[in-house]
């Protein structure tokens, strides 16, 4: 159930300052809200749609959303004209979709009406309401993608990941023209299987989505000072993959460059602590500078591999701590060392994992933790809460969430939404 939260003034005019969704991608919010539904959703608003003047206004987010109250609303003309304009002619999709039909499979052609369509979607005849296959083709809107990843990476996790389609498929131009009647098997095949894994019909009437989403369509409604309609409760999603592809630049991201490990001594120096002061000074001033924020365990571990000594017990690891010179604990209460070129409370970077062997979460600060989300959140115009947690796990080089990690980072998130770094709105993380 959305609400559109404005009005008309006294004057009758209706502001266009829709918060979010008149940033720079804001659409990409409303595009996330209104495909979570599953089987229905319900618009409540105090304006007619016409009152929303969307032609003085650049902000796709505020376009976006006139078009789908007047969907909402019931202008099939809108619709009709939105998927007419969409579904230029392309021989390759025609042809694939007549032989489709042909099979006897439903076949609907440019799926969805955001900027990102499926070019056919595909249901079984038993199941004619329920689209469960996605088809993407190498045609012009495929071309006109910029890079590798949005061509071919980024839609098919965005589709099958977060959008929850059961199966999406490719079909290649040389593969059709080659073997077009496997390309038809295995369509059908996947088609049919997917169809077969759909729950028990539920007695209801979609009608299509105003944005490419869930492969169950979604019923807009809109409402005005008008009876509402329980919708039946929506599955609850449990598996949430990354996004976010490891070619992107997330603001403010540097890329983790480990310390060097090397000898410069052998271990009965530390022995002599703190009369060879000088020496591991020195050592730990390089380290710092080149890893901090670092984690006092794991400075200490490097240390003594620096003079010879692959397991740190306990004695010698007391030693090392209280030789730790307390300028470089910048935040009282954390063992984490800062480099002289860093402050806590003006750095907004943090250090991406890529190849090297990721740091355990506990060993990263919950300052660069909480710069990490800054960035996705800002990367992505926001993201759900277990989204965005598991965005930053990514980041810093981790494949598992674990009840210790998800602690970590909840503790980091919390820190970042006192400090109002960034605001959770509508089911969704923000930078404000």
């Amino acid at each position: 159930m959305f609400s559109t939260g404005f009005s008309t003034n006294e004057k009758g005019v209706l502001p266009r300052n829709f918060g979010p969704l008149v940033w720079f991608g804001g659409e990409r919010r409303w595009n996330v809200a209104i495909t979570r539904a599953r089987r229905q959703v319900l618009v409540f608003s105090s304006f007619a749609p016409s009152k929303l003047k969307v032609e003085a206004t650049s902000a796709k987010g505020i376009q976006d959303l006139r078009a789908y109250l007047d969907i909402a609303a019931g202008d099939s003309e809108v619709l009709a004209s939105t998927v007419a304009l969409a579904a230029a002619p392309d021989k390759h999709r025609e042809q694939l979709a007549r032989a489709l039909r042909e099979r006897g499979l439903v076949v609907q052609e440019v799926f969805g009406l955001s900027d990102f369509r499926v070019e056919l979607a595909l249901a079984a005849p038993e199941r004619p309401g329920h689209f469960v296959v996605a088809v993407l083709l190498d045609g012009e809107e495929w071309r006109r993608r910029a890079t590798v990843s949005d061509r071919d990476g980024l839609p098919v996790q965005v589709l099958s990941k977060m959008l929850g389609w059961p199966a999406v498929e490719r079909v290649w131009l040389p593969e059709w023209l080659v073997e077009p009647e496997n390309v038809l098997d295995r369509l059908e095949a996947v088609t049919r299987e997917a169809a077969r894994a759909l729950p028990a019909p539920v007695h209801a009437t979609p009608a299509p989505s105003s944005f490419i989403g869930t492969p169950t369509k979604t019923n807009a409604d809109l409402l005005i000072a008008g009876p509402a309609v329980t919708p039946a409760k929506a599955p609850t999603a449990t598996l949430l993959r990354r996004i976010i592809p490891s070619d992107r630049v997330i603001p403010g991201q540097e890329i983790y460059s480990p310390w060097e490990p090397r000898v410069v001594g052998e271990r009965k120096v530390l022995d002599r602590l703190p009369t060879a002061l000088p020496v591991v000074l020195e050592l730990i001033e390089e380290i710092v500078e080149t890893e901090g924020p670092i984690h006092q365990e794991r400075l200490a571990k490097l240390i003594a591999a620096a003079f010879g000594i692959s397991r740190l017990m306990g004695g010698r690891a007391e030693k090392i701590y209280a030789a730790l010179p307390s300028s470089y604990f910048q935040e009282p209460g954390e063992p984490f060392l800062w480099p002289s070129k860093l402050s806590p409370a003006t750095w907004t970077g943090f250090q991406r994992q890529k190849s090297v062997k990721p740091r355990p979460l506990e060993q990263i600060s919950h300052r660069e933790i909480g710069n990490a989300m800054v960035g996705i959140a800002r990367f992505t115009a926001g993201l759900p809460r277990d989204q965005l947690l598991r965005e930053t796990l990514g980041v810093f080089g981790a494949r598992q969430m674990t009840e210790r990690t998800e602690k970590r980072l909840l503790e980091s998130l919390e820190a970042c939404l006192r400090r109002e770094l960034l605001i959770e709105q509508h089911g969704l993380v923000l930078v404000d």
